[in-house]
């Protein structure tokens, strides 16, 4: 399956057991190879009150159809 990366933007971010814990915001795309290597992940509330914003590194994440699962 294929997706494009902004359509990353929005997807959810769960852990090893499915549990949501987080939004992806961005995909940070390597401009000399094309690969991704972070994805930044939001935590906290919906409307951006304390928000927190991680990069995560490509070889922590597993990309899913439906979500993005991190590998802690």
């Amino acid at each position: 399956t294929l997706f494009t990366a902004t359509g990353v933007t929005g997807m959810a971010v769960i852990d090893a057991d499915g549990e949501k814990i987080g939004r992806a915001v961005e995909a940070l795309i390597e401009c000399h190879t094309g690969v991704v290597s972070y994805v930044v992940v939001a935590r906290g509330d919906v409307a951006g009150l304390n928000e927190t914003l991680r990069p995560v590194p490509r070889d922590r994440i597993t990309f899913r159809c439906e979500a993005l699962q991190l590998s802690l």
